[in-house]
């Protein structure tokens, strides 16, 4: 983000465990910090619990359970079901589908003419 440092912390492996991001933000603004994660091989509920710093020194931990003041956002990783792996090929088999009858339709038609 322009004008905001971001310090990680890093396991043995390298893998970020940790990170700050510092800057200021004028009140009644919002700000996205956007990063890439790879999500984990089985499901999962990640928890991304939040210490949050105003300029008066008042300190606010986004960490409470859903339904409470301050939740922490919560990422739900599951495997998805199974209908994600059937869904293109049925909207596959549908555009081919709809792809012959439109070139039935225009050879009827085509023929029609050419026996008039």
């Amino acid at each position: 983000m322009p004008g905001w440092q971001l310090q990680t912390t890093t396991d043995s492996t390298g893998r970020a465990t940790f990170a700050v991001w510092t800057g200021s933000l004028p009140p009644a603004r919002f700000v996205e910090f956007p990063f890439v994660a790879v999500n984990p091989k089985s499901p999962a509920r990640i928890a991304w619990p939040v210490t949050q710093l105003y300029a008066d020194g008042q300190r606010v931990q986004w960490s409470g359970p859903r339904g409470s003041e301050t939740p922490a956002s919560i990422t739900e990783v599951n495997n998805g079901g199974t209908w994600p792996l059937w869904l293109p090929t049925v909207l596959a088999a549908f555009a081919l589908l709809v792809a012959v009858i439109s070139v039935a339709f225009s050879l009827r038609g085509r023929m029609a003419k050419a026996e008039a």
